[in-house]
C-alpha cells in the first residue's frame, strides 16, 4: 500500500473522531434564582443589530431561537422583564500549521538495501473560527445573571446558516441554562 493511500485513510479516520458541533461554555451567576425569573425581552439595539440599529437578518433568526428556547422553559417575553438578552457574534480568520510525518524510502541497486526514514511535510490550513455568546442580564441591577457560549470552526458563511442552524446552535447553548424545559411524561 502506497504512503499516499495510507496517510489519507489516517486523516479519514481522524476526521471522522472529530466533534461535529460547536464548543459550548456557560458561566452562572450563583446569586440568582432562575426559578423566580419569569420575563424577558431583548436588548435594544442587539449587538448583532447595526451601528444605526437597523435589525439585522442574523438578529431575527436568533431571537426567533431564543424566543422559542425561553417561551418552552415557561418565561414570558414582556416589556418590563426581569432578564435582558443580548447576542454577540464574532467569527476571526485563523491559521493552523503542523508538521505531518511523511515516510520516504531508499533502494540501493548494488548493494540491494532498502532503508526507509520519516520526513515531515508543514500543511497549513485556514479557517475560521466563530463565536456566538448569549448574555442574560437581572433588569433590576444590571447584572450579568448567566452567559453561554458555542465556539467552534464555521464551515460557511454567517449570513448563509439557515434558521434550523440557528436554532440548533441556540439549542446547544441553552442546554446548559439553569432552568429547563419540562419533560413531556412517558406512558408506558
Amino acid at each position: 500500500m502506497s504512503t499516499r493511500i495510507i496517510i489519507g485513510l489516517a486523516a479519514l479516520i481522524l476526521a471522522g473522531c472529530a466533534t461535529t458541533g460547536p464548543a459550548v461554555t456557560s458561566n452562572a451567576n450563583p446569586d440568582k434564582d432562575f426559578e423566580s425569573l419569569k420575563t424577558f425581552n431583548f436588548i435594544q439595539p442587539l449587538s448583532t443589530d447595526r451601528a444605526n440599529g437597523a435589525r439585522t437578518p442574523i438578529s431575527t433568526q436568533l431571537i426567533s431561537s431564543m424566543r422559542n428556547e425561553l417561551e418552552s422553559r415557561g418565561l414570558q417575553q414582556s416589556d418590563s422583564p426581569k432578564l435582558w438578552i443580548n447576542f454577540y457574534i464574532n467569527a476571526e480568520s485563523r491559521m493552523q500549521v503542523r508538521n505531518v510525518p511523511t515516510a520516504s524510502s531508499f533502494h540501493h541497486y548494488r548493494r540491494g538495501r532498502y532503508s526507509a526514514w520519516q520526513n515531515y511535510q508543514t500543511v497549513v490550513t485556514q479557517y475560521t473560527q466563530g463565536t456566538l455568546a448569549i448574555d442574560f442580564i437581572y433588569t433590576a441591577t444590571n447584572v450579568l445573571a448567566w452567559e453561554g457560549a458555542a465556539d467552534g470552526r464555521l464551515r460557511q458563511n454567517l449570513n448563509d446558516f439557515s434558521q434550523e442552524q440557528i436554532d440548533a446552535i441556540v439549542a446547544a447553548v441553552m442546554a446548559e441554562f439553569p432552568t429547563q424545559p419540562p419533560q413531556a411524561e412517558t406512558k408506558e
